[in-house]
This record gives C-alpha cells, sequence and structure tokens, in this order.
C-alpha cells in the first residue's frame, strides 16, 4: 500500500504527503487549496488549513455575538415601546379632544333649547 499519494492516506505520523501541491486532511492526501508561496505574503508563515479559517465568526466569538444580540433586542424592545407609548397618548388625545366636542355640541344645544323655552314663556315666538 503507498501513502502519501492523492486520496491515500498521510505518510509518516500522517502529516505528509509527497507532492507540495497537497495536503494532509483527515489522514488523507488531498489537494492543496491553500497559496504556499512568499511572492504575495512576505512572512515566513504556512497558510495550510487549521480548522479554523473555514469556521463562522459565531465560532470564534461568541460571547461577542450573544452581546450584540442583547443589545439589538434592547433597543428594538425600546423602539417599540416608545411607538406604543406615543399611539396611546395620541389616542387618549383624539377622545379627550371627540370628548370636549361632544360636550361643547351638547351645551350648545342646551342653550339654544333654553332660549327656544324661554321664547315660547314670553309668547314671542
Amino acid at each position: 500500500s503507498t501513502c502519501g499519494e492523492l486520496n491515500q492516506y498521510c505518510c509518516s505520523i500522517g502529516d505528509q504527503c509527497n507532492d507540495a501541491s497537497m495536503e494532509c486532511m483527515d489522514n488523507i492526501c488531498v489537494e492543496s487549496i491553500f497559496i504556499e508561496s512568499t511572492e504575495y505574503f512576505p512572512t515566513s508563515t504556512s497558510y495550510k488549513f487549521d480548522g479554523t479559517s473555514h469556521r463562522g465568526l459565531h465560532y470564534d466569538h461568541p460571547s461577542t455575538i450573544a452581546i450584540m444580540v442583547v443589545i439589538l433586542f434592547v433597543i428594538l424592545f425600546n423602539i417599540i415601546c416608545c411607538v406604543v407609548k406615543r399611539r396611546k397618548i395620541k389616542m387618549i388625545e383624539d377622545y379627550e379632544y371627540d370628548e370636549h366636542c361632544k360636550r361643547q355640541r351638547e351645551n350648545l344645544k342646551s342653550h339654544e333649547n333654553s332660549q327656544d323655552d324661554e321664547m315660547d314663556i314670553d309668547g314671542n315666538r
């Protein structure tokens, strides 16, 4: 059985492949998708798959994400409360205005009726 070839088990302790364009993933040699060139990256850092480069943000910073979600929830909750409060105040003001107008109409009618009654009593109608 051969080792270090494409789609074969990795050689040695499980981390070597026969070609530089391959890398050992899950103890199998596969074609590398990462660049190992100093021409574009002047540092000597190897850009091999280390298990963290494809993970999402929620794996690397769960507490930060949780705090952001809580803050967003609090902000949205406050906005909704303000909108509801304003609508309630407007409804109360509208109701009070309608009641005020209704009382004014009733007072005007009763005043007109009392004037009509006074005319009837005097007989000047």
